[in-house]
């Protein structure tokens, strides 16, 4: 692989900062280098850049890789890992909504979230990804931050106001960690997991995940720093989809839980229309939110 030090010889004009280098979804995010703020298959790029959707910038690359330690946070695999926004990866696909709206204007997460923040980042391996963009899984905060996530006040306001109060997560507190749901929609189709407390996630040096998991809800997987509310609503389009094999007593109770979540916030909108001026939202009823 080309180093950016041999790289950044390619004449271009202006120079690119070193530190705002594109990095594409390599094969794997942690083979052969520990420099991330190399371009598209580690190269330097001259001139304009128009990134792909799924390009993260350099800086918060080597953030989540640390964050995560460096490996896939359901097998533990080090190898041949990626990085995966949890809402927002991709243009296109089935499962591709945009909550960041929806969220902000119930004053649920700061109103200059994006999909580049740290935590709405994760580390996964190549199967995993896949198994998620498939719709395979999903991660749900656990009962008891569902129980808080209930009650939860939400104040419905322009996302424009900068003046206005945010209730919600902020990405100041993306080193506290939230305890996560693991629920398999499609169980034939998971990859292998691996245990908690076991792995290169628990300090351990390994590669092999175990057998295929046979439960479809694995309660309180680990702690992690993603923001539970983007969490949640990336959960959102799969909970009460049509799925096969059809939903155990445990994903029934979680989907009830999360769909009795979404429409207490939804409840809390007045009744009356509410247009957002900033355009990102119109509601005509809180019926009609999300």
């Amino acid at each position: 692989m080309t180093t950016r030090d041999e790289t950044t010889k390619t004449e271009c004009s202006p120079p690119l900062d070193p530190n705002e280098l594109p990095v594409s979804r390599p094969s794997s995010a942690l083979s052969g280098s520990s420099d991330f703020s190399g371009g598209v298959d580690g190269r330097a790029v001259p001139g304009d850049f128009d990134p792909p959707t799924e390009w993260i910038p350099p800086r918060l690359v080597r953030a989540v890789i640390r964050g995560h330690k460096g490996a896939c946070i359901l097998c533990g695999r080090t190898e041949d890992v990626l990085l995966h926004r949890v809402i927002m990866h991709h243009d296109e696909g089935a499962i591709s909504t945009n909550s960041l709206p929806w969220l902000k204007c119930l004053g649920l997460i700061e109103q200059d979230y994006t999909s580049d923040t740290y935590s709405n980042i994760m580390l996964l391996c190549r199967p995993h990804v896949a198994a998620w963009d498939a719709g395979v899984w999903r991660l749900v905060p656990s009962h008891e931050e569902r129980v808080r996530m209930r009650h939860q006040p939400v104040v419905v306001h322009d996302p424009a106001d900068s003046d206005s109060d945010d209730h919600g997560s902020s990405d100041a507190n993306a080193g506290i960690s939230v305890s996560f749901d693991v629920v398999i929609f499609v169980p034939g189709a998971m990859p292998p997991v691996q245990a908690p407390g076991t792995g290169a996630n628990a300090g351990a040096s390994t590669d092999a995940p175990t057998a295929k998991c046979n439960q479809r809800v694995l309660r309180k997987w680990r702690n992690l720093p993603l923001d539970p509310y983007i969490v949640f609503a990336s959960a959102l389009p799969l909970i009460g989809a049509v799925y096969w094999p059809p939903p155990d007593k445990e994903i029934r109770e979680i989907e009830t839980e999360c769909l009795e979540i979404r429409e207490a916030w939804n409840s809390a909108v007045p009744r009356e229309d509410i247009t957002l001026i900033s355009g990102l939202a119109v509601w005509e009823s809180a019926e009609q939110i999300l």
